[in-house]
């Protein structure tokens, strides 16, 4: 049980231990059974403080994820880690400290991270670089203290890092107010290094703008990559996206052709882009709503002409 709370402050131990000992009183006072405090009670204590900023992600587990099999078994073998540390310090080897997710847009990085933080039972901290950088001296050093002050408070946690080449592109290419708080970011990654139940995640589209420091071991030492879908997992979105959707008549292997190179979110777009043409195309005397094929092939066609559009830069 010692190794359970590695890392805790006294404060929170005593939180702990006043929370079982609470427990074992009333359950003393419901059953009129003479209790003692136990191990178990303990252990109970033990697994309910922290992860108390909890990510919600619906009903969603990881069956919900179209992902390659690979990806998805990597990712739950993280989970297993970030649940029970223990697991790697059996093989002689520290606890992993941190993953970077690179991909296009919209490969559903956050959706990954939250969902992983959903199902280790973890605290989440999304964060990007507006939430910490600041155009005060000592700010964004001083928000990125406080970030993983709070994730260490509330173990086990993740803090998930949106673009993070944002916050930790290469240093010596800037200003050093830059450089600063790409050191200060390190030094709190360095921190949790070794430790139980605090595990940092950053995501990216641009990996290679990211400082050479932050890969290393004991730092953000994995890397996933997440590509856009091929055809077959197209078609899987496709499908799950629309679930709950009244379609008729809606050929999905079709659309799953039609749509090389979108990506996750383009695929939930197109889906509720079919929903508004069918809203819009359907008469109030009509009884029963229906998604068509045609309205999905308008919302491609919408979407496609969106893609490939110039952006207009004269607002004159």
């Amino acid at each position: 049980m010692i190794s359970r709370t590695e890392g805790l402050t006294p404060a929170a131990i005593v939180k702990i231990v006043d929370t079982a000992a609470l427990d074992v009183f009333r359950e003393a006072t419901q059953t009129g059974q003479q209790l003692e405090l136990d191990t178990e009670h303990l252990l109970e204590a033990i697994e309910r403080y922290g992860g108390e900023d909890r990510p919600t992600v619906e009903h969603w587990s990881w069956d919900s994820l179209i992902l390659p099999d690979e990806i998805k078994a990597q990712l739950q073998q993280l989970q297993a880690v970030i649940e029970n540390p223990e697991s790697a310090t059996c093989f002689g080897v520290d606890p992993p400290t941190g993953l970077l997710l690179a991909g296009p847009p919209g490969t559903g990085k956050t959706t990954v991270a939250k969902l992983l933080a959903a199902q280790a039972r973890a605290s989440f901290y999304p964060i990007s670089a507006a939430d910490v950088i600041s155009k005060w001296v000592g700010d964004s050093e001083r928000n990125i203290r406080q970030l993983f002050e709070r994730a260490r408070e509330n173990r086990p946690s993740i803090v998930f890092i949106d673009e993070i080449d944002a916050i930790a592109g290469r240093r010596g290419e800037s200003q050093g107010v830059h450089d600063s708080h790409v050191n200060q970011l390190l030094a709190e990654i360095d921190g949790v290094s070794g430790q139980r139940g605090v595990f940092v995640i950053g995501a990216t589209n641009r990996p290679d703008q990211l400082d050479p420091a932050l890969l290393r071991g004991g730092r953000l030492s994995r890397t996933i990559f997440l590509g856009l879908p091929d055809e077959p997992g197209r078609l899987a979105m496709l499908r799950l996206h629309t679930a709950r959707m009244p379609t008729v008549g809606v050929r999905f292997e079709e659309l799953a052709a039609a749509t090389e190179g979108f990506s996750p979110a383009d695929l939930k777009s197109l889906a509720q882009e079919a929903a508004l043409a069918a809203m819009a195309r359907t008469k109030p005397e009509e009884q029963a709503p229906a998604v068509r094929h045609e309205d999905f092939v308008e919302a491609v066609e919408r979407l496609e002409a969106g893609r490939t559009r110039e952006p207009d830069t004269n607002y004159a």
